[in-house]
């Protein structure tokens, strides 16, 4: 696994279709987040990502992609995601780099960004995630707090050593 950086504002989507059985899994682990109350990052769920996410990327230092899959690795993968242009005549389906690459070209930036795959495995039309997917997402929910523990620490260290060499200049 990766150790990414959450430090900063950021913001945290989770996609899918609740009505789809594990693939609400995104949404339902956005519900979950909100609990947390995590200061400066933003949470969305929605069905799909959108051209005009590319503009709210750019005033985040980071962003979390939530999404279930079919054929993941169990019980889930953070993976770095990079802004990689593709061409695509939908914009039904578009893809965390694809939505990094349109950020990148029209606003000159493009925040750290992760994608955080959960193993889903059922996703006929039917509400509810199934027993499997539940601990899953539970499992990278306590993944994910404890990245961010980490990030908090090493924002605090930062700070600190700011601190003492403005003092000591």
């Amino acid at each position: 696994m990766i150790e990414p950086d959450f430090r900063g504002k950021g913001w945290i989507v989770g996609y899918g279709n609740p009505g789809r059985q594990d693939d609400g899994l995104g949404p339902e682990a956005i519900r979950k987040l909100r609990e947390w109350n995590l200061p400066d990052v933003f949470l969305e769920d929605c069905y799909c990502l959108n051209l005009e996410d590319a503009q709210t990327a750019k005033d985040y230092d980071f962003w979390i992609f939530i999404d279930a899959a079919i054929s993941e690795d169990e019980p889930f993968r953070l993976t770095v995601v990079l802004p990689q242009d593709e061409t695509s005549f939908s914009t039904h389906i578009l893809r965390p780099e694809t939505l990094l690459a349109i950020c990148q070209k029209f606003f000159g930036t493009s925040p750290r960004s992760y994608l955080l795959t959960l193993r889903g495995y059922e996703f006929e039309f039917e509400e509810g995630l199934t027993e499997k997917a539940q601990l899953n997402l539970q499992k990278a929910l306590d993944y994910l707090r404890t990245l961010f523990h980490k990030s908090i620490e090493k924002q605090i260290i930062a700070t600190n050593a700011t601190a003492q060499k403005s003092k000591d200049d």
